[in-house]
């Protein structure tokens, strides 16, 4: 069975792997020789990379069902007023 996954199943994933995120910001820039970037700082970062990412997600999905709605009806919406009448009708 094919289900999307739950809203509270992808809460629970985004948290998670944006806690991760996060300390591997933080564990990152200490290697660098950074030493002063706050927690708020790494998920303020985090978070913003996050929403630019969802935000081209979502384009390109849009993009996707959009090519695919004009692959399937070509000539725009069949049927209505002007379309000839069905067989046997």
């Amino acid at each position: 069975m094919e289900k999307a996954p739950s809203t509270g199943k992808t809460t629970a994933i985004a948290g998670m792997a944006g806690t991760q995120a996060v300390t591997l910001l933080l564990y990152v820039v200490h290697c660098f020789g950074i030493n002063d970037m706050t927690p708020e700082v790494a998920s303020a970062i985090i978070g913003l990379s996050i929403t630019l990412a969802g935000a081209v997600m979502h384009i390109l999905q849009r993009r996707q069902e959009k090519r695919t709605f004009d692959n399937e009806e070509p000539n725009g919406v069949t049927g209505g007023p002007g379309a000839a009448p069905l067989a046997g009708a």
